[in-house]
């Protein structure tokens, strides 16, 4: 039979085959062989191509050879059949096998992309100790900025294994009103003079010194590199990060909430020429010298003003009056503006942080203002 089948295949075109093909189906249903189900579709007048051999047609495919045989452009068209029991099932066996590999690896795929992403979510939600309406800094005390014994002030992490800070929570919805602890804190503004040591001269340790002096009602400093997680000079030497993922977590939490402090805290800015060429410090400014309202921010008028300019450096006069008449951005004109290539950044991603939300800052203080935030 099967050599019958190769030699009427043997055709030039697709009527054909199917007239020899179904002739041969019909035969072979007459046998007692057990015959697999195939589905076909015909070409229209598709040459046919064989090599000799036997062909057979097995489920799920248009064409089946034992031999090796390719037939192409036929396969049977409705109905059921029954194989030749000499069919070998091997391209199934394959077929079956590759195909419960391949689903087992996206399984294992898919499972590994959803753990990837639980782990990722996991990180970043905040931990039970941070509420976001009552945010918790590192504080210096006065005593301990006073009495500092060097030319600069220590990294975060020297002075907190020290025991040299605190840790306090801000209720921001008495700062926004100008009330609670926010009346006892000054957050200093400053330029970073090298990425190891911000203060490398004294002459910013000096300066908040004096300002502490002449304003006993101030209990509490913050100073980014004395208060928040930092690189040691290890690290920065060899390219390496080297705080612990809870310091870097604690660290994004503390940057993500610290312009609430610039719009509502007492504020010392230590100017230098180029204070207003970077970034933090020219949006730290620009925070400061606003007032909240409950439409929003202006620029804080005489008698409503929270910050102090404090020139060093080669800073003038003229570099002061400079970075006041910066307060009359609005946050839209401000945001265009530190989005400028030439106001620099150490950070790239910062800005990319940062920007969207100086950008609200209208939004975000009328919602504060209102008290739609709740504890």
């Amino acid at each position: 039979m099967a050599d019958t089948l190769a030699s009427t295949l043997a055709c030039t075109t697709v009527a054909d085959a199917l007239v020899t093909y179904r002739m041969y189906v019909q035969q072979r249903l007459k046998t007692s062989h057990r015959l697999a189900f195939v589905t076909c579709f015909v070409p229209s007048r598709s040459p046919l191509q064989t090599q000799g051999g036997n062909v057979y047609v097995q489920k799920g495919a248009s064409v089946v050879c034992s031999s090796g045989t390719t037939l192409t452009g036929v396969t049977w068209e409705g109905g059921s059949i029954e194989a030749d029991p000499t069919c070998e099932p091997t391209g199934v066996i394959v077929g079956v096998v590759v195909g419960v590999i391949l689903a087992l690896a996206l399984a294992l795929v898919i499972l590994h992309r959803r753990r990837r992403d639980m782990r990722r979510k996991e990180a970043q939600k905040p931990p039970a100790w941070w509420n976001p309406h009552k945010p918790a800094f590192y504080l210096l005390p006065r005593a301990a900025v006073l009495g500092a014994r060097t030319k600069q002030l220590g990294r975060m992490q020297e002075l907190r294994d020290s025991l040299q800070l605190v840790k306090l929570a801000i209720d921001l919805n008495e700062a926004f009103q100008g009330e609670g602890l926010i009346e006892n804190i000054l957050i200093v503004s400053h330029r970073w003079e090298d990425s190891m040591t911000p203060d490398e001269t004294g002459a910013q340790l000096a300066a908040l010194r004096a300002h502490l002096r002449a304003h006993p009602e101030l209990h509490y400093v913050w100073f980014d590199y004395a208060c928040m997680p930092q690189r040691s000079g290890s690290a920065h030497r060899s390219g390496t990060d080297g705080r612990t993922k809870a310091e870097k977590a604690e660290f994004n939490l503390m940057l993500g909430a610290i312009a609430d402090l610039y719009l509502t805290a007492k504020v010392l800015i230590l100017l230098d020429t180029m204070y207003r060429t970077r970034f933090w410090t020219t949006m730290e400014g620009w925070c400061a010298m606003q007032k909240v309202t409950s439409q929003g921010v202006r620029p804080a008028r005489e008698g409503e003003s929270r910050v102090t300019v404090v020139c060093i450096h080669n800073a003038t006069q003229d570099d002061k009056q400079a970075l006041l008449k910066m307060s009359t951005k609005t946050p839209t004109e401000i945001s265009n503006f530190l989005a400028s290539p030439d106001v620099a950044v150490t950070n790239k991603k910062d800005k990319t942080t940062m920007l969207p939300i100086v950008g609200k800052t209208d939004e975000h203080v009328r919602e504060m203002m209102s008290g739609m935030h709740s504890c």
